[in-house]
């Protein structure tokens, strides 16, 4: 038997004798090393397993991905289709405020402010629209209604009216724009009024008030008292 001294002796000693290297490798390592071999293939299925698994989740994520792009593309086609729906309810409700105001225009008029108030009809309307110049001979066709009536010091005069379910900017701007239209055709008195429905919101009511527009609220009566528009203003 070899004579160990030094470390070194005792690292030759195994690599020597097959005998000693396995006596060594039983000791430090058990069976362990052994069964290292199962490990790493036991270890490699799990990792396939894993992956199979993550596979199988990647392809159910793009399956539902899918499935809420469908579900997105069928939400927008509904509201879009409910927009439409709302729209045609939106301009029918309007029709419905013009038919009225054209055939109750005493209602929406304070009588202090007008008497014998009646709605201006077509042929008036075209009348009317003949006497301004071409370019702005179809504008007066644009508001829902035209009113006449008396003022009380007796003269004639004409109330510019947009019906409107939510009154919104563009309703006082058109009112008072046709209010000027209709004061340089006819040289009368001409007052610019919006109706709605529904309760006019504060930044609607200072914009009427900057305008000198008179809005009101159907069955609410004048929220904002105007004056005739003056052209040279």
């Amino acid at each position: 038997m070899a004579e160990i001294r030094t470390t070194s002796d005792l690292l030759k000693a195994p690599r020597e004798n097959h005998e000693w290297k396995e006596a060594v490798r039983l000791e430090l390592f058990g069976d362990r090393l052994q069964r290292l071999p199962d490990l790493v293939s036991e270890n490699s299925r799990q990792i396939a397993a894993i992956g199979e698994k993550a596979d199988r989740a990647i392809e159910l994520l793009a399956a539902l991905t899918e499935r809420m792009d469908r579900v997105e593309r069928r939400l927008q086609r509904v509201e879009s289709r409910l927009e439409r729906v709302e729209g045609r309810l939106g301009r029918m409700e309007r029709r419905d405020l013009e038919r009225e105001i054209l055939a109750q225009p005493r209602a929406f008029v304070r009588r202090k402010d007008m008497t014998a108030v009646r709605a201006v009809s077509s042929d008036e309307r075209y009348d009317i629209s003949a006497r301004l110049p071409k370019e702005e001979e179809n504008e007066p066709d644009l508001l829902d209604v035209i009113l006449e009536g008396t003022t009380p010091d007796g003269e004639r005069a004409y109330v510019a009216v947009e019906a409107s379910i939510t009154a919104d900017r563009h309703d006082i701007e058109r009112s008072h724009a046709q209010a000027l239209l209709l004061t340089k055709a006819t040289e009368a008195k001409v007052l610019p009024l919006v109706i709605c429905e529904e309760e006019p919101e504060p930044g609607i009511i200072a914009l009427a008030q900057h305008h000198h527009v008179a809005l009101g609220q159907k069955q609410r009566g004048i929220s904002v008292k105007a004056s005739p528009v003056d052209p040279t203003a």
